[in-house]
C-alpha cells in the first residue's frame, strides 16, 4: 500500500539567519582548519609515534565532524539546489561555498600526503597498534 506523506525541508535548521550564519560557520570553519595546519604543518612527531599520529588523527576527526571546511553551507546550498536548480542566488551560493571549501581543503592536504609519506616500515608498526585501531581504515 502506497500513502503520500506531504515533505518539506526545512533548511533554516542548518543555516539561520543566512546572511549572519553563513559568514560565521565559514569562518569558524576557516579558522579551525588554520589552528590545525599551525597545530601540525610545521609538528611532524606524528610522522613516527603512534600517540602523537593519534592526537593529530582525533583532531582531523573532530575538525572534519564539527565544522567540516565550510560549516554547514556548502550542504545548505547543495540542499537547496536539489529543491530550485534555476534560482540564480542558489548557484551563486553553492559555488562560493565550494570554492571556500576547496580553500580549506587545499590548506588541510599536506595531513593527508604526509600520512602517505610515512616509510613502510613505519605504516606496519602503526596499523599493528591498537592506540591507532580506530583510524585503521586510513
Amino acid at each position: 500500500m502506497k500513502t503520500s506523506t506531504p515533505t518539506q525541508w526545512n533548511l533554516e535548521l542548518l543555516v539561520n539567519d543566512q546572511n549572519l550564519k553563513e559568514t560565521d560557520q565559514v569562518q569558524k570553519a576557516a579558522a579551525a582548519v588554520d589552528a590545525f595546519c599551525n597545530a601540525w604543518k610545521t609538528n611532524t612527531q606524528f610522522l613516527i609515534d603512534a600517540h602523537t599520529l593519534r592526537q593529530a588523527l582525533d583532531e582531523y576527526e573532530q575538525l572534519m565532524r564539527i565544522h567540516g571546511l565550510d560549516g554547514n553551507v556548502g550542504y545548505y546550498y547543495s540542499l537547496k539546489h536539489s529543491l530550485n536548480s534555476e534560482d540564480a542566488a542558489t548557484k551563486a551560493g553553492l559555488s562560493q561555498a565550494t570554492q571556500n571549501a576547496q580553500k580549506q581543503w587545499s590548506k588541510l592536504q599536506f595531513f593527508m600526503l604526509s600520512l602517505g609519506k610515512i616509510p613502510s616500515a613505519k605504516q606496519k608498526e602503526f596499523l599493528a597498534s591498537e592506540r591507532l585501531w580506530p583510524y585503521k581504515h586510513l
